[in-house]
């Protein structure tokens, strides 16, 4: 065999066995979930004040910090509301309000790394599904010594964070997954592995929103633009939650969707939601219609595109009774041009 030809067979196996190691599944196990509640209100309490002291260690946009809604006493119901990717609590406070007002205790965790003033554009970039996991959990863990009842209200990345305790926890009551990132919109799932296992072990790449503008056109409570490679571990975290089991019956999952979603999936977050169904999961689904013009971020009132004068009252009856219809929402029109044009929403 001549040399060239034996150069030439090297560099076949180098990339066949690149090629292989790229379709591989994650090499990593996420943390586990496993529940360690609050045994009473007042260890749930000086556990919120852990939570804050993270908050006050740090400099935070405003307002960004962990927020609780306590009624001074414990309720029927607790809920746990997860920030969307690069924002922070304040993304959940109006939604957050109305549930308080619903009688409920509401706690609003800052997700590790978020919220920060004057962050690097790689403030993201080591940020990992564990870290994800294990703030969200202890969320859980406090909301059970504030009620009787808890349920997860989770957007985007922090959804998938989500699906992840609804399959490791029996203590949850619901838990709400609006827009879990799964998947990057129009790539299947079969490519979703290799390129989370590329994006991890690339350089991190910061990634504006909106590269069509000069300055930042989103909320301000948010970071203007994301890493790559911590958006690359959420779609990892997405893979086990996709085939590492289901919740059990006792949890009511919601899936909700949107046709205008910029980021995300649509058919992955279905095919999640067949897969528990035939594990005997309570499954129901919502998908807000294309002449509803609601986008990616339908939580976030500061959005330039927002309708949650559309979306809340169905997200509020979605979890009182777990169906609901646009007739729900009696804000609900046509939007005039402005609100149909969709800005570039995080994933």
């Amino acid at each position: 065999m001549t040399r060239g030809r034996r150069a030439l067979l090297a560099i076949l196996a180098i990339v066949l066995a690149a090629l292989i190691w790229f379709l591989l599944p994650p090499r990593w196990t996420p943390r586990s979930a496993a529940a360690h509640p609050a045994r009473s209100r007042d260890e749930a309490l000086e556990r919120i004040r852990r939570l804050q002291a993270l908050d006050d260690s740090a400099a935070l946009l405003a307002p960004c910090s962990t927020m609780v809604l306590d009624h001074g006493a414990n309720t029927a119901r607790v809920y746990v509301l997860l920030h969307g990717f690069t924002n922070c609590p304040r993304q959940f406070g109006d939604l957050a309000k109305l549930l308080y007002d619903d009688g409920a205790n509401v706690v609003v965790p800052r997700m590790p790394r978020h919220g920060i003033a004057d962050a690097p554009h790689d403030v993201l970039a080591s940020l990992t599904a564990d870290e994800l996991v294990g703030l969200s959990s202890e969320a859980v863990d406090i909301a059970h010594g504030l009620g009787d009842h808890v349920s997860i209200v989770a957007l985007s990345s922090s959804a998938v964070v989500a699906g992840w305790l609804a399959e490791q926890r029996n203590d949850l009551d619901q838990v709400m997954l609006i827009a879990p990132s799964l998947a990057p919109r129009s790539v299947p799932l079969w490519l979703t592995v290799p390129l989370a296992n590329a994006l991890v072990h690339l350089p991190h790449i910061f990634v504006p929103w909106d590269a069509r503008r000069r300055e930042p056109s989103g909320p301000p409570s948010a970071f203007p633009g994301f890493s790559t490679r911590a958006l690359a571990r959420v779609y990892e975290l997405g893979f086990h939650v996709l085939h590492d089991g289901a919740p059990p019956r006792s949890t009511r999952v919601i899936l909700v969707t949107t046709l205008h979603d910029e980021g995300v999936n649509n058919g992955v977050v279905a095919e999640l939601g067949k897969r528990w169904a035939k594990e005997d999961a309570s499954v129901r689904s919502f998908e807000f219609p294309a002449e509803a013009w609601v986008h990616h971020d339908m939580i976030d009132p500061e959005q330039p595109y927002q309708r949650v004068s559309v979306v809340y009252p169905v997200l509020r009856k979605l979890l009182e009774t777990g169906s609901a219809t646009l007739a729900d929402s009696a804000a609900y029109a046509e939007p005039n041009a402005a609100t149909a044009q969709a800005g570039t929403a995080p994933p």
